[in-house]
This record gives C-alpha cells, sequence and structure tokens, in this order.
C-alpha cells in the first residue's frame, strides 16, 4: 500500500526518489509554512522596536515592505524546486524565478530598512543581516548569468545556494530559542542590553498588563526614569536584565535581542555548510546537467 502510494507521489512531484521527495518537504516546504505564519505573528517585538516602527514612518514602512514582498516569496518557492513543473512549463519556472529574484531584491531594500531597529538594532544585527543580503544577491546574480550562458548546471548550484543561505532566517528563529532557554538556565541575570524609559513604558501599554500599566511601576523597576523630560524618555537610557520572565515582557525583548546578531550568524553559517555538502552529495545531477549544456540542450530557463 505503501508502495504503490510513493510511488504515485512520485510521479505526480517529478522526484525520482522518496529520500528526494522528503528533502524537499523538509527544506522548501518548511520554509514555506514558515512564511505563512509569518502573515499572522510577524511584528516588532525586539525592545523599542514597536516604539519605532510606530513612531519613525519610513522604519515601519520598510518592515511593512519586507514582510509583504517576502512572505509571497517564501510560500511560493516550493514550486520553484517541483521537477514536474519545471519539465512540463519551462516558461512559468522561468517567470516565476524572474518574479522570486525580483521580490528577493525588493524584500532586502525592506529588511535593511527595518534592520535599523529590529531586535535592538545593534551592529551584530544589521552586520548578519547585511551579509546575508549581499551573499544571497550575489548567489542570485551568478545564477542568473549562468542560465544566460546556457550553463544549467551552474544555474542549478547557485540557485540552490542563494535560496539556502534565505532559508536561514528559519534556522535563526530555532537558535534564538535554543540560545534563550540556555542562557536563562545556565547564567540567569548575568547578561543586560540598553534601552530606554520610553521604549520600557510604550511596552507596558502595548501588552496592558495589569501589573505594569502605571508609570509608578516603571519608576519602581527603573528609578533612573524619573528624569523623562520633555522627550519622554527617549535620551534615558536603563540597562535591561536579559531573562524569560514573564512577568517582565522588557526583559525578554532584551534576551532576543541578545541572542539574535550571534544567531544569525551562527545559522547562516549552518547553511553555508549545508548546501555545500548536499552540493557535494548531489554532484551526479550536477554533473547530468553539465552533458546537458554541452550537448547543446536547451536548459529550463531556455
Amino acid at each position: 500500500m505503501f508502495s504503490r502510494f510513493s510511488r504515485a507521489l512520485l510521479q505526480w512531484t517529478g522526484f525520482t526518489s522518496v529520500q528526494s521527495f522528503v528533502l524537499f518537504i523538509g527544506t522548501v516546504g518548511v520554509f514555506a509554512l514558515f512564511s505563512m505564519s509569518q502573515a499572522t505573528w510577524m511584528r516588532p517585538q525586539a525592545p523599542g522596536g514597536k516604539f519605532w516602527f510606530e513612531r519613525t514612518w519610513w522604519l515601519g514602512w520598510g518592515l511593512r515592505w519586507h514582510a509583504w514582498v517576502m512572505i509571497p516569496v517564501g510560500i511560493l518557492l516550493p514550486l520553484q524546486f517541483l521537477p514536474r513543473l519545471r519539465a512540463r512549463t519551462p516558461a512559468l519556472h522561468r517567470w516565476l524565478g524572474r518574479l522570486l529574484i525580483l521580490g528577493v531584491s525588493l524584500g532586502n531594500v525592506g529588511g535593511m530598512i527595518a534592520t535599523r531597529r529590529s531586535f535592538g538594532g545593534t551592529i551584530t544585527s544589521q552586520t548578519s543581516f547585511g551579509t546575508l543580503v549581499v551573499i544571497s544577491s550575489f548567489s542570485m546574480f551568478k545564477a542568473w548569468m549562468a542560465i544566460q550562458a546556457g550553463r544549467v548546471d551552474r544555474h542549478r548550484v547557485w540557485m540552490l545556494r542563494a535560496w539556502c543561505y534565505i532559508c536561514s532566517v528559519l534556522t535563526l528563529r530555532i537558535l534564538m530559542a535554543v540560545f534563550s532557554f540556555a542562557i536563562a538556565r545556565v547564567s540567569p541575570d548575568r547578561y543586560k542590553t540598553v534601552s530606554t524609559c520610553a521604549e520600557i513604558l510604550h511596552t507596558y501599554e502595548t501588552l496592558s498588563c495589569d501589573f505594569t500599566r502605571s508609570l509608578p511601576r516603571l519608576l519602581a523597576r527603573y528609578p533612573s526614569c524619573a528624569e523623562l523630560g520633555e522627550k519622554g524618555g527617549r535620551e534615558v537610557f536603563v540597562a535591561v536584565n536579559a531573562s524569560l520572565n514573564i512577568t517582565r515582557p522588557e526583559e525578554i525583548f532584551s534576551m532576543l535581542s541578545l541572542v539574535y546578531g550571534v544567531c544569525a550568524f551562527l545559522g547562516l553559517v549552518i547553511h553555508v555548510l549545508g548546501v555545500e555538502i548536499y552540493l557535494e552529495w548531489s554532484r551526479g545531477e550536477t554533473e547530468r546537467l553539465k552533458e546537458v549544456a554541452k550537448n547543446g540542450e536547451k536548459g529550463p530557463e531556455k
């Protein structure tokens, strides 16, 4: 029964082995589900994130633009990796590929704007996202040039690299959860980040928690915030403990800002190494496509 079902499934999708299909589901399939989830809960949640995104129009639009473009890109991505679609409708594969490249390029612009304040807007956070943008854009450019030259094999290699790098944002979320729980368990109350009184007060008001709704509660926790001043505390900085204490939301957001940068870099490194391992493992497919190019046969982009 299972054998018959698997054969029918492979015939419908165009994969040559169950292993390839499982890999497809476990990578781009999971990433598509992740992209769908972002449509409902993707919000600026780092310390001061909402504060700045709601008060600075270009930051808010940068985040919205990034989400509105990249979410559909992630959802449509599995179509590009279906062998049957590439074989039967190469024109669709070609135009969808162009659309996705355009979407990633536009989404990167919005992301670079939003990262100025996203997850605390630290130098590490901005550098990690910038690195992702550079290497993924370079890989897509190389893939585009390869297919224009009729090198289907090189097109496959560079496109796999590009999308694997982009999918590191999912691994980033997993690593953030692991690092946050590890730090809270092993080194509680050791690490801190810097925030402003206005950002913390805005966090309290946004969450509407009974125990953190009033200004007196803020002053009890951070006495230096008594000097809020005319600018609403934007220039009054305080050290916020990084923890997972649910009664202190600013400390949870502090933890996310603390681990974001290192998790982004680590996730990217994992994907850079992972895609090279996969390319070595699937070298046979690369050699096959190389022969196609040598024989003058048209690849999917042709």
